[in-house]
């Protein structure tokens, strides 16, 4: 049928979409386990900076997470990076 556009097949979400929310996901972790006074595994410590690291390789910028997390009044204080 002539002037007709076929949707194409669903795909994949964007890399940057996935990242983000597995930062999402760690950070909610990390503020669970800081809440029930757990420590944090440094696996995730280790992910979250890898993740972060790829995000801003785009910028040209270096990141490092330091998981010296705090606590104010229930909320999860993360240091600038």
């Amino acid at each position: 049928m002539e002037g007709t556009c076929d949707k194409p097949p669903i795909g994949l979400r964007p890399r940057w979409i996935v990242q983000s929310l597995r930062i999402r996901e760690i950070l909610e972790a990390i503020d669970r386990y800081v809440s029930a006074g757990k420590p944090i595994p440094k696996e995730w410590s280790d992910e979250l900076n890898e993740l972060f690291a790829a995000q801003r390789e785009a910028d040209g910028r270096k990141t490092k997470v330091d998981l010296g997390c705090r606590r104010t009044e229930g909320e999860l204080t993360l240091p600038e990076i």
